[in-house]
């Protein structure tokens, strides 16, 4: 019966490596390989039979594998970029618009050209089922019906309320009535053969 080093030194080095690499990069999973690593330590120091050092030193080495690419491989398909947002505002609009998160009530989200489209009603403001395209970074284009480019500001995002038992109010952009806002910013420019 002896200690198992390599599985030791193997486990150390998942707890302190990756995850130190992890939580400086801020990321949500750094625990995996610390928690994977302390536990092979933990296995590696415990006497055991030389018979089952070997399958001990395999399953441990594949957990500390995994345990370092999966946080990584997670980070990766989290932070890729989003697809394209195009917002179509009609002609002339001005003033403020908004893009508001209803389950029920809302359209369905439209794609176009490989971009999310949303089509912003007379009425300024456009209720859709699905907001999820907003939270992905991406590429905004804000546009006229007639194809001109529109000049317009973020307000930025009202989180939507729901009531809690306990009477107080809760906010998240988990829940229905989140509100997306801009602002156009001037008056439209005149199509290339308008007059004057």
């Amino acid at each position: 019966m002896t200690r198992n080093p390599l599985l030791i030194l193997i486990g150390a080095a998942t707890a302190v490596l990756p995850a130190s690499f992890l939580f400086l990069s801020l990321n949500i999973f750094f625990f995996v390989p610390l928690l994977v690593g302390l536990g092979c330590v933990f296995i590696g120091c415990r006497k055991s039979p030389e018979a089952g050092k070997e399958l001990a030193m395999r399953v441990g080495l594949f957990l500390c594998l995994t345990a370092t690419i999966g946080p990584f491989a997670l980070a990766e398909y989290f932070d890729r970029p989003g697809k394209p947002i195009k917002i179509v505002l009609p002609d002339a609009f001005i003033g403020e618009f908004s893009i508001i998160k209803e389950r029920q009530q809302g359209q369905d989200l439209k794609w176009q050209n490989g971009a999310w489209l949303f089509e912003i009603p007379p009425s300024g403001v456009l209720v859709v089922n699905d907001d999820h395209p907003f939270y992905r970074w991406h590429q905004e284009s804000v546009v006229y019906s007639d194809g001109r480019p529109a000049m317009a500001e973020s307000l930025g995002v009202a989180a939507g309320r729901i009531t809690t038992g306990h009477g107080s109010l809760r906010g998240s952009t988990d829940y229905d009535g989140t509100e997306h806002r801009w602002k156009v910013l001037g008056a439209p420019q005149p199509r290339s053969g308008d007059r004057m």
